[in-house]
């Protein structure tokens, strides 16, 4: 699972993002602060141990067929978060969350399965705009 939130769009001294990526036996959170324009660029990297444990891909698949909720979401260049998981053969992620923006809808994943991916993967990963 993958969590990445950014500061939408800032003056370059101020620019921020982070992802997290959640793995069976690791969480890895990466931060950026500034920008090689601005002449600030900075990063940050952390390994954590986790373990995960539960039959992943069958959680995944429940998770991807819950219902989504979408609503409009008309901000363009604001903060953004979005949290996705991968099924292992799949071509595309699933979207557990997403702020959303400029003419791409707010989504949110209902169901308990996707609610407690969420709420593992927010335990390590904390920001969310």
């Amino acid at each position: 699972m993958i969590k990445s939130s950014g500061g939408g769009f800032v003056s370059p001294e101020y620019i921020n993002s982070e992802t997290c990526s959640l793995f069976t036996d690791r969480v890895v959170i990466s931060k950026n602060f500034g920008s090689a324009r601005g002449g600030n660029a900075m990063s940050f990297e952390r390994t954590l141990p986790a373990k995960l444990s539960g039959d992943m891909v069958k959680i995944l698949q429940l998770a991807s067929a819950e219902k989504t909720t979408e609503t409009p979401n008309g901000l363009c260049d604001g903060p953004a978060t979005h949290i996705a998981a991968q099924i292992p053969g799949s071509a595309e992620p699933i979207v557990l969350y997403s702020t959303g923006g400029c003419g791409n809808p707010k989504i949110q994943r209902q169901g308990a399965n996707s609610r407690n991916l969420m709420t593992i993967i927010n335990e390590f990963c904390q920001k969310t705009y």
